[in-house]
């Protein structure tokens, strides 16, 4: 449990070093985290999980946090996106202003 502890305070610190408008997705941690929802699933179900993930998003009206390897899938389905490098924000976009190859570039290996 200290160790967890230990991790959020540095989170809380690295997010105090953040421009306001950075720290603006972050509230949603505490709402839904979606771990690699399509991860080892057939792609019809991963068109219905994405078609819920959707339907949570624009009509229950709540924050999900998605972390996804397809960058489709996540492309397809997030309004803001955050791109971690070694736990530093490299990139951060809202859909309406993002370049689908310009994030492609920053999360590619």
């Amino acid at each position: 449990m200290c160790c967890f502890r230990a991790r959020r305070e540095t989170t809380r610190r690295r997010l105090r070093r953040l421009p306001r408008r950075s720290a603006r997705p972050i509230p949603c941690l505490a709402r839904r985290v979606l771990d690699e929802p399509s991860e080892g699933i057939q792609p019809n179900i991963n068109q219905q999980i994405g078609r819920v993930i959707a339907s949570l998003r624009d009509e229950v009206k709540i924050a999900i946090f998605l972390i996804e390897q397809s960058f489709d899938f996540a492309f397809g389905l997030a309004n803001e996106f955050v791109a971690l490098n070694r736990g530093s924000v490299v990139f951060l976009e809202h859909k309406a202003h993002a370049s689908h190859e310009k994030l492609l570039e920053r999360v590619s290996v």
